[in-house]
């Protein structure tokens, strides 16, 4: 039975070896999720803190934009600039969308609203000083037509070189 008993003594000192193994595996991975954990709050400690800078720098802009301090009024100066060069490109899409631009918010309102759909201040249409020299009117329906178009966007009449309807389009009633 000594033979047995060193195979028993064996396979007591090999579970004892997996077992020992398997629990330093587990307090390993356990170690490991803890420190996730821990990384993560930091992480967002330190997000936290990013805000809170940006918004003591706003609030700073907001009281000081006029007289900024020496040290900060170049800053001061480009973040004012890049608003104004923001404002003017957002026009610009606006402007390519055929739209006009709220006076109260900036916003872009369609050519034939009446009211901002931002901020719902009323809305006149800009009267242009060019207007009279790019466009007429359809003399089908009498729709505002551009000077050089072929067409009329409103009824679809086809146009002669002088704006004048085509012998097609001509309808006989009677």
């Amino acid at each position: 039975m000594g033979i047995f008993d060193k195979i028993k003594g064996m396979a007591e000192d090999a579970g004892g070896a997996i077992s020992k193994g398997a629990k330093n595996v587990t307090d390993s991975s356990k170690k490991m999720v803890e420190k996730t954990k821990l990384k993560n709050k930091i992480s967002k400690l330190e997000e936290d803190i990013e805000k809170k800078y940006t918004e003591i720098g706003k609030q700073y802009f907001k009281v000081n934009s006029q007289n900024p301090a020496e040290e900060y009024a170049d800053m001061v100066n480009f973040i004012i600039e890049s608003q104004s060069r923001i404002n003017e490109i957002q026009a610009e899409i606006i402007a390519m969308d055929n739209k006009y631009i709220c006076p109260t918010c900036g916003a872009g309102i369609p050519e034939n609203a009446k009211f901002c759909s931002s901020c719902g201040a009323k809305f006149e249409k800009p009267v242009s000083d060019n207007s009279a020299e790019t466009s007429s009117k359809c003399p089908k329906c009498g729709a505002d037509i551009e000077s050089d178009a072929k067409f009329c966007t409103a009824c679809g009449a086809k146009f002669e070189e002088n704006n004048t309807i085509s012998s097609d389009d001509i309808e006989i009633i009677g």
